[in-house]
């Protein structure tokens, strides 16, 4: 065609399938009858599957359907996901940290006595760190932004990550990234490093602990 057209505002990734199109709104599946050749909806949006797991910095929900009419996902939660485990140098495993789930962004402090990441409980993300010494996981946020990529600074006192927060009515709203800061036994308020509108997330700190080094995307 010659001329793009907004049809909706969505978190993820949209799919075509048998006259609809699917995509993840507040981490349900939904599904809207589409006219494909008059690209239009001929009727209101349908929730198909609830607790669809997704990917918020990339926008990839784990679902995949086909014309047949079958649909496949994966939820939230449970037990599903990935196990982070710590291995010696010859791949044997030591030890798992917590319990399985949607991990990402694995990163283990100076001496490994701790290993921080990101888990997507809700349909944010947040930050968790793993007592290997205690065997006790803590949750360091519990907010409505999108809390990802824990750096755990030089000396292990200290956790950079990148915070994600929209604002407004639609399911994307106006994206507010920040990169925080709060201590790794979680006692403390956050205190904001950086703001800014793009995608921004922390690399590594100095090891004085003066300069923390970020990208921005």
């Amino acid at each position: 065609g010659r001329e793009n057209r907004m049809l909706l505002p969505t978190a993820t990734e949209v799919h075509y399938a048998d006259g609809y199109l699917f995509y993840v709104q507040d981490s349900v599946l939904m599904a809207r009858a589409f006219d494909a050749r008059g690209m239009r909806f001929t009727g209101e949006a349908i929730p198909t599957a609830e607790r669809v797991q997704f990917d918020p910095t990339t926008w990839k929900a784990n679902y995949s359907l086909s014309d047949a009419g079958l649909l496949a996902y994966q939820p939230i939660g449970g037990r599903q996901g990935s196990q982070i485990r710590l291995l010696d140098r010859t791949g044997r495993v030591l030890r798992n940290a917590g319990e399985s789930g949607n991990h990402f962004a694995v990163n283990l402090s100076p001496g490994a006595r701790y290993v921080a990441y990101g888990s997507q409980v809700l349909p944010n993300g947040d930050i968790f760190v793993f007592d290997f010494e205690r065997e006790i996981t803590r949750r360091l946020t519990l907010t409505e932004a999108d809390d990802d990529m824990p750096t755990p600074s030089s000396d292990g006192r200290l956790i950079a990550y990148t915070s994600l927060a929209r604002s407004g009515s639609d399911a994307v709203g106006t994206a507010h990234y920040a990169i925080k800061a709060m201590p790794f036994e979680g006692v403390g308020a956050s205190r904001t490093l950086y703001r800014g509108a793009r995608d921004a997330w922390p690399l590594d700190w100095s090891d004085d602990g003066r300069f923390l080094l970020i990208a921005t995307g």
